[in-house]
């Protein structure tokens, strides 16, 4: 923008410095007041509602008392407004409006990006309408659509134009060194398709024509409109007590001081913000944007049946990918998602040959570990759970683990990913930062006691089992969902959980690592992976067509065993069952010689604690629910307690 020198304090100074002319500023009601310059705005009746202040330094505010409205020399209404290439020029602020002007339109300022649409209805009936848009980030786009859409139905034409790249608006463009000429913008506005009537038409508006500090909810309207406001619907839900703010590809949750921030710049001109006006304009906020508990992440925020399912889409650096056909589609704040990677989708990139070629590194000779982990990043790709599955990557130092883990939160998106430990699934609030999250990575999974066990194997398998759950988090409201994180492990050693009925270890998928790159280590290994992220990218969608085809996930061979010591650590029963008992009907076993062969057995395998009576019979049923007691008589006519359908291999001379 071309710097202009000038008295500000003087109009023929003020138009030299801004490039517009003083019959502009006059024909708008510019008046000096002594520290800066006033700007009279109007309702659609040409009532003066409103005085805004451009002060020589500091922020642009309102007179105390003032409502917002249009900037513009009365009256418009003598003005015919019958040929589109004498439009009523619609732009945002007074110096826009003066410098329209001053090229020779009629011309009337909107306060705000979105703002004045009512009075602007009632102004322009009936008349050419041409708007200069704004290009600041996406507010000025989407205000002026917005505002095109609102008067569509009542204009004899609208058109929408924006100034070219590198200028915000129509004053730089205007002051540019390659300037713009009125022969230049009508050409452009006629170049330009007409607008349609929108079905947002009639609409009142929520912009910031009735802003006053004793209307919380208009106020928060109006910043949804001004701030959040997208063709395809609002950008700014509150969830289940969090701010969820559409980011252009998923919707992540938003910092409630950066909105309250907002909340203050926005109210600024009109009204003095203190703490309990911008706590009550938050509180509005809540009740404007609220979206129900129902809608879970991922899902359509649309009642169209032909969308895609949204378990098939992934958000991703370009768009929106569907899986089955490979088809981009634009992103749309329709699609309510709570992760995105912002790797792009390529078809055409690279394969990527440092990371296959790492994969034969770490398994040689197992193919089948190879597809089966290529299945599982493209399984993880997406927000789908139905296979209730978690992952375990189980081998020696730097055998690789953690760079696997690296690639796969730098494909997946290291703002979805949630570091958990097994320790905190215990904890009051430990399942809260795994809400929204695509992919629970738990590195070096150790527990160093024995109490917590139970709770996190019923946590792991609550989380693991779509169950629905309420989950405390500080300072904020239960939230009750069902989670989209999928678990993986990264560990030197199995891990030990407690879980008599055995289930933990079936929902196990494993994959095991032998080889060591100890001493070995290459540290430029995981930059040269990050970029193959493309073909990774490719790599892991191919194995999430060939996972849909078969429908469920092949172990390798070479994770069988460990799979079988993963059931005996956390199910020592379900062991004691395999190694010395037979299982069969008409089978029986008093109670006390079963439970004397596993205190034996406890003692052979290292286990100093075999619990009481009880707690054996409890953890026999929950391996095999069908076991039942009974109470026969011996020889002698008196009773004793046995286990029905079981046996001892031992006593039936098995071995």
């Amino acid at each position: 923008m071309t710097t202009r020198t000038g008295d500000i304090t003087d109009l023929h100074g003020f138009a030299e410095s801004l490039g517009v002319s003083v019959e502009s500023l006059t024909a708008i009601g510019a008046t000096r007041n002594g520290r800066g310059w006033e700007f009279p705005e109007y309702n659609a009746q040409g009532e003066r509602i409103g005085t805004a202040i451009r002060p020589d330094t500091g922020k642009k505010h309102m007179v105390t008392g003032s409502k917002r409205g249009l900037t513009m020399s009365w009256p418009i209404c003598a003005y015919d407004g019958t040929s589109t290439d004498d439009p009523i020029v619609l732009l945002e602020g007074a110096t826009d409006t003066a410098t329209a002007m001053t090229l020779g339109f009629t011309a009337i300022g909107r306060p705000s990006a979105t703002g004045g649409l009512e009075h602007l209805r009632e102004l322009l009936q009936g008349r050419h309408v041409l708007i200069v848009g704004e290009n600041d980030g996406g507010a000025g786009h989407t205000g002026a659509e917005k505002i095109a859409a609102g008067l569509a139905d009542v204009a004899a034409s609208v058109r929408v134009i924006y100034p070219p790249e590198g200028c915000k608006d129509l004053r730089e463009w205007h002051t540019s060194p390659a300037g713009c000429t009125r022969s230049e913008i009508i050409a452009a506005a006629n170049a330009a398709d007409p607008v349609t009537p929108h079905d947002v038409h009639g609409a009142p508006d929520d912009a910031l024509v009735e802003i006053t500090h004793d209307d919380p909810l208009g106020t928060a309207r109006a910043f949804v409109g001004e701030f959040h406001t997208h063709t395809a619907g609002p950008t700014l839900h509150c969830h289940q007590g969090v701010f969820r703010a559409w980011d252009g590809s998923s919707w992540p949750e938003s910092d409630t001081g950066t909105l309250r921030a907002g909340i203050y710049r926005f109210v600024e001109p009109t009204f003095t913000p203190n703490r309990s006006r911008v706590d009550n304009v938050l509180d509005a906020l809540k009740a404007e944007t609220n979206l129900p508990a129902s809608y879970q992440v991922p899902c359509w925020l649309s009642d169209d049946p032909d969308l895609p399912s949204p378990l098939a889409l992934v958000a991703c650096g370009n768009g929106l990918l569907h899986l089955p056909t490979r088809t981009l589609f634009d992103p749309t704040p329709a699609f309510f998602n709570s992760t995105a990677t912002t790797v792009p989708y390529d078809v055409d990139a690279d394969s990527p040959a440092r990371w296959l070629a790492f994969l034969d590194e770490l398994w040689p000779d197992d193919p089948q570990a190879i597809s089966t982990l290529q299945e599982m990043f493209g399984y993880m790709l997406t927000a789908d759970t139905t296979q209730q599955k978690i992952f375990g990557v189980i081998g020696p130092k730097r055998s690789g683990k953690g760079t696997i883990g690296r690639v796969l939160t730098a494909l997946c998106g290291p703002q979805n990913i949630a570091g958990p430990t097994l320790a905190s699934m215990s904890e009051p609030f430990g399942l809260a930062p795994l809400i929204g999250k695509s992919v629970a990575i738990i590195a070096d999974a150790r527990l160093s006691g024995r109490a917590d066990q139970a709770a996190i194997a019923e946590r792991l398998l609550a989380l693991s089992g779509e169950d629905l759950l309420t989950i405390h988090r500080k300072f904020l409201p239960a939230w009750t969902g069902r989670l989209t994180a999928r678990f993986l492990i990264l560990s030197n050693e199995i891990p030990r959980v407690a879980d008599a009925s055995g289930a933990f270890a079936s929902r196990f998928v494993l994959l095991m690592l032998q080889n060591s790159f100890y001493g070995k280590e290459d540290v430029t290994l995981t930059d040269r992976l990050l970029a193959e992220l493309p073909g990774i990218f490719n790599w892991a969608i191919d194995g999430w067509h060939r996972f849909q085809q078969r429908g469920y996930f092949v172990l390798p061979d070479s994770s069988a065993e460990a799979l079988d010591e993963l059931a005996d650590l956390s199910s020592p029963a379900a062991a004691f069952l395999r190694d010395k008992c037979v299982v069969e009907h008409g089978r029986h076993v008093t109670c006390a010689r079963l439970y004397d062969e596993w205190k034996k057995w406890c003692t052979n395998q290292g286990r100093d604690h075999p619990g009481t009576v009880q707690t054996f019979g409890r953890d026999l049923r929950a391996v095999l629910p069908q076991l039942k007691t009974s109470q026969p008589r011996d020889d002698n006519g008196g009773r004793f307690r046995a286990w029905e359908g079981i046996d001892l291999i031992d006593d039936i001379g098995l071995i």
